[in-house]
C-alpha cells in the first residue's frame, strides 16, 4: 500500500523569491510559486507498476505459506514413519530375542546344533542396529519437524496420527490445467505485467513536463506591484530517455523467456512427482492387498503347523520375520506416496494429501496394522 499511496502523490510545489538591488529604496522583489505538471501518463504509469509490484509481493507470501505448509506436513509424514519404523525394529527385535532363548534352549537340550544358536544370536544384533538407527531417525525426524513449527526438539507434543494413502496423481490433462495456477507460474505472470508497466513508466518519461508559475513583483522605486507568470518546457533534443526504455524492453523480455523456462521446468518437476506418487501408491496398495495378506497367512499356517508338530520354531520365527518385513516394505511406500504428494502440493499449491477410502485399500497408519495383526 505504501509504494502505490507514494507512486500517486503530486510534485511538491516550490517557493522561490528573489531580489534586485540592495537598496531598500531601489529594490524589486519577486515572489513565484511553482508547480511541475507532468504530463504523458507518468503519475498512472508509476500507480500501476507499484500496485503489480505489490500484488506480486501477496503473490510470493501466498506462495511461501503454501511450500512451509507442505515442508510441515512432509516433516510430520516423516516423524510418523519413522516412529512405525522404531515400533517394527522394536518388535522385531522382541522376535530376535525370543528366537535366542528358543534356539538356546534346544542347543542345551542337544536337538540342535550349536549353530543355530549362533545364527539366532547375529540375526538379534543385527537388529539391534536397526533399533538403534530407527531411533536416530526418529530423534532426526522430530527435530526437523520441531525446527519447522518454531519449537525446540524436546518441547514436541506426542505425535497423534495416521500415515494416508494419497489419492491418485492428477491426469495430465488435469496437470497441465493445474500447472497453471501454480505459484511459481502465478509470480511470473505477474512480474511479467509488472516489467510491461515499468516500460511504460519508462516511455512516459520522454513527453516533456511542464512547469507553471504565478508570482507577484514589488518594485520600491516606482511604487508599482506586477504580476508573473511563467511556462517552463525542457526541450528533448538529447535526452529522450531512450537508454532507460531499452532497457526496460529488455528487462521485460527477459521476464518472459524466464516465465516460459518455468512453466516447462514446473511441468517437468510435476511430471516426475506424479510418476513418484503413483509408483509409490500402486506399491503401496500392493503391499497392503497381496505382500501383507499373503504373509499373513503364511504366519497363521506355520503357526498352526507348529502346534500339530509338523513344524519347527525356527519355520513360525522365519514367518514372523517375513511378516514383518513385509509390514515394512507397505510403511516404505507409504512414506515415498506421501513426500511424493507433498512435493506435488509444493509445485501446484493445493492438497493432495487426501485419504483415498476403498474397501480393502484403506489406509491406515503403519503402527496400527502391526497392532492389529500383531493381535490376530
Amino acid at each position: 500500500m505504501g509504494a502505490t499511496e507514494q507512486a500517486g502523490v503530486l510534485p511538491n510545489p516550490s517557493l522561490s523569491v528573489s531580489a534586485e538591488d540592495t537598496r531598500k529604496a531601489t529594490r524589486t522583489t519577486a515572489y513565484q510559486l511553482n508547480q511541475l505538471i507532468e504530463l504523458g501518463g507518468k503519475r498512472s504509469s508509476r500507480v500501476q507498476a507499484a500496485q503489480l509490484l505489490e500484488e506480486l509481493n501477496r503473490a510470493q507470501l501466498q506462495g511461501r505459506v503454501l511450500q512451509v505448509r507442505a515442508r510441515v506436513r512432509a516433516a510430520f509424514g516423516d516423524a510418523l514413519a519413522a516412529r512405525s519404523r522404531l515400533l517394527l525394529a522394536q518388535q522385531s527385535d522382541e522376535l530376535a530375542q525370543a528366537a535366542l532363548d528358543a534356539a538356546s534352549k534346544r542347543v542345551a537340550a542337544g536337538k540342535v546344533s550349536p549353530v543355530e544358536e549362533t545364527r539366532a544370536r547375529v540375526a538379534l544384533s543385527g537388529v539391534a542396529m536397526e533399533t538403534a538407527q530407527a531411533q536416530q531417525e526418529l530423534m532426526a525426524a522430530n527435530g526437523r519437524l520441531a525446527g519447522l513449527i518454531g519449537l525446540p526438539a524436546e518441547q514436541l507434543p506426542e505425535l497423534v496420527g495416521s500415515i494416508l494413502t494419497p489419492a491418485q496423481a492428477p491426469t495430465q490433462a488435469e496437470l497441465a490445467q493445474l500447472v497453471e495456477s501454480a505459484p511459481d507460474l502465478v509470480q511470473a505472470a505477474i512480474e511479467v505485467k509488472r516489467r510491461d508497466a515499468l516500460v511504460e513508466v519508462e516511455r512516459s518519461k520522454a513527453v516533456p513536463d511542464v512547469t507553471l508559475g504565478v508570482g507577484r513583483q514589488r518594485n520600491n522605486e516606482m511604487g508599482q506591484d506586477q504580476t508573473l507568470l511563467s511556462l517552463a518546457v525542457p526541450l528533448p533534443l538529447f535526452d529522450r530517455n531512450q537508454g532507460n526504455l531499452r532497457e526496460a524492453i529488455a528487462r521485460a523480455d527477459q521476464a518472459r523467456d524466464d516465465a516460459r523456462g518455468r512453466k516447462l521446468r514446473l511441468m517437468t518437476e510435476v511430471q516426475i512427482a506424479a510418476s513418484r506418487l503413483d509408483n509409490a501408491r500402486q506399491q503401496a496398495l500392493l503391499a497392503q492387498e497381496r505382500l501383507l495378506p499373503d504373509a499373513t497367512r503364511t504366519l497363521e499356517a506355520s503357526t498352526q503347523g507348529f502346534s500339530l508338530g509338523k513344524f519347527g520354531f525356527l519355520d513360525v520365527l522365519d514367518a514372523q520375520r517375513t511378516l514383518f518385513q513385509a509390514r515394512a516394505q507397505h510403511l516404505r511406500a507409504l512414506s515415498d506416496a506421501q513426500q511424493a504428494a507433498s512435493d506435488l502440493e509444493a509445485l501446484l499449491g493445493v492438497s493432495l494429501l487426501v485419504s483415498n477410502n476403498t474397501s480393502k485399500s484403506a489406509p491406515h497408519a503403519a503402527a496400527h496394522l502391526i497392532s492389529r495383526e500383531t493381535e490376530q
